[in-house]
């Protein structure tokens, strides 16, 4: 049943192997592909560009805030857009650039307490 839902690519970890993974890093932890994040990134961007050459994507830091995610999307010029002061400072420490999107949705004092180009 399992294989109907699979596509080509897919990572399918077993029972087993989860175990192993859990032993070896905690009860809790995330198995990323990170070739694939970018290459879906790539893909909805061409198809955007497609029609629209002027496209510009951003992420939403709230989406998934793990920093290697992160720099895949900043790799890729995607505007990245926080919405709390630990994702701003997230994008801080990661060096991604000010863009008119980042602060959108941070609270009234904290866009007061920085400037933005």
């Amino acid at each position: 049943m399992i294989q109907n839902l699979l596509r080509e690519g897919d990572v399918v970890v077993d029972w087993a192997s989860a175990e192993a993974l859990s032993v070896l890093h905690g009860d809790s932890f995330f198995i990323l592909d990170l070739e694939r994040i970018a290459s879906n990134a790539k893909e909805i961007l061409t198809a955007f560009r497609t029609w629209h050459p002027a496209t510009q994507l951003a992420y939403p830091y709230k989406a998934n805030h793990l920093p290697d995610v992160c720099r895949v999307v900043d790799g890729l010029g995607l505007y990245a857009v926080v919405a709390s002061e630990m994702e701003l400072w997230l994008a801080l420490r990661l060096g991604v650039p000010a863009n008119p999107y980042r602060e959108q949705g941070l609270l009234t004092g904290l866009k007061q307490g920085f400037l933005w180009p």
